[in-house]
């Protein structure tokens, strides 16, 4: 958190990645997200195809980014608390 607050003491920090809008562009189908109950659900992807997930923050990096975050907030909709810890699991790795 110190070279955050740091880099936003020195000079303008821009955040935002888009990353929703990076998978949409992908024009994914129901067995990428691992069955059409899950369709749309961009959060289960870091368990079913991180490259998806992977893909638009390796862009954002290469570009200059210098933040970037990842975070499930949407999993828990869709299923059950196993799926939840699956994607978290995912996403931490």
């Amino acid at each position: 958190m110190n070279r955050y607050l740091d880099a936003v003491a020195e000079r303008v920090v821009i955040f935002d990645s888009a990353t929703g809008t990076n998978i949409q562009l992908r024009h994914l189908g129901p067995d990428d997200f691992g069955g059409a109950a899950l369709e749309g659900c961009n959060e289960v992807l870091c368990a079913t195809r991180p490259d998806v997930v992977a893909d638009p923050h390796r862009s954002f990096l290469e570009s200059g980014s210098e933040l970037r975050f990842l975070r499930c907030r949407r999993a828990d909709r869709y299923s059950t608390p196993t799926l939840v810890l699956r994607t978290e699991l995912a996403l931490a790795r």
